[in-house]
């Protein structure tokens, strides 16, 4: 490896850190906490299989077509404030389930999640390309590997978290997580 390779590693660390970190947050948990509504959202509210899924297709339809607006906006107001846009976003999402008694609010809450996800990827994804032009791949493959992280994580949480509250309040608390990186990121 050479100096020059060490030092892009070194110096751009604490960045491919964060980002990890947002892609957990804003990809990771809200993909894997669905599956884990599901069950209890038909049974608290009387929903059908197909309603309480279309949350799914609500998160990913926006998420595809907010990718192309969200990456417009990072050229046109930089990384920064498209990772604040999306982080709100996906706060105001993750709070707005708490209040999720009925389907429009229900979907509103998984079209949110998507626009976040694809503000926050897309502004990423510029972000370690513009940093790193030694490993770009490898550092994009380490901030995307958040994505699954997720997959791995949130069983855990949300299993035994299923047996003591309500998935509305395990959604709105994972909404912590995400709340206490703000600060570093802007």
């Amino acid at each position: 490896m050479s100096t020059e390779t060490r030092h892009e590693l070194i110096r751009n660390w604490p960045i491919l850190a964060v980002a990890y970190v947002l892609v957990f947050l804003a990809f990771g948990i809200p993909t894997y906490s669905l599956p884990f509504m599901y069950g209890p959202a038909m049974e608290e509210f009387g929903w059908t299989n197909a309603q309480v899924n279309l949350l799914s297709t609500a998160k990913f339809l926006i998420g595809a077509v907010a990718a192309l607006g969200m990456g417009i906006l990072v050229d046109r107001i930089g990384g920064r404030w498209a990772v604040l846009i999306g982080a709100a976003t996906g706060g105001v999402a993750m709070a707005l389930f708490l209040f999720a008694t009925n389907l429009p609010v229900y979907y509103l809450a998984g079209a949110m999640l998507g626009f976040s996800a694809s503000s926050i990827v897309a502004a990423m994804k510029v972000i370690i390309a513009r940093l790193y032009t030694i490993h770009q791949g490898a550092a994009m493959g380490i901030v995307l590997t958040a994505t699954s992280t997720g997959g791995i994580v949130m069983p855990w949480i949300w299993a035994p978290a299923l047996e003591v509250m309500n998935w509305r309040y395990i959604i709105a608390a994972l909404l912590q997580y995400e709340a206490w990186l703000k600060p570093a990121i802007g």
